[in-house]
Formats: structure tokens, C-alpha cells, sequence
């Protein structure tokens, strides 16, 4: 049985810029976490392509 183990990842970002985000996250019904997690997922992906990392 495979286990999913998480990291904690943390981010210092400017006072308006967080507003903002936590803004916009809360107008769109999702966590930061979950937009984040997103994102990484996605860039990830992306970036695996552009250096034909994935088959």
C-alpha cells in the first residue's frame, strides 16, 4: 500500500500581494492551498515536457 505524505511549504510574500490572493481565493470558493497546489501540479507538468524529463 503506497502512503501519500505531504510537505509543508512556505512563502513570505508582500502584505498586498497576499491580500489579493487570499481575495481572489475567496471569490472563487477555493483554499490558497488548493490554487498553490494547482499551480505547482501544472508548472510541474509544463516544465517535465519543455525538458523531456516525462516519456
Amino acid at each position: 500500500m503506497y502512503i501519500h505524505t505531504m510537505k509543508r511549504f512556505t512563502i513570505i510574500l508582500a502584505d498586498e500581494l497576499h491580500a489579493r490572493f487570499k481575495g481572489l481565493c475567496a471569490l472563487e470558493g477555493k483554499e490558497m492551498t488548493q490554487v498553490i497546489r494547482e499551480f505547482i501540479q501544472e508548472y510541474s507538468e509544463k516544465a517535465e515536457k519543455r525538458l523531456k524529463l516525462k516519456k
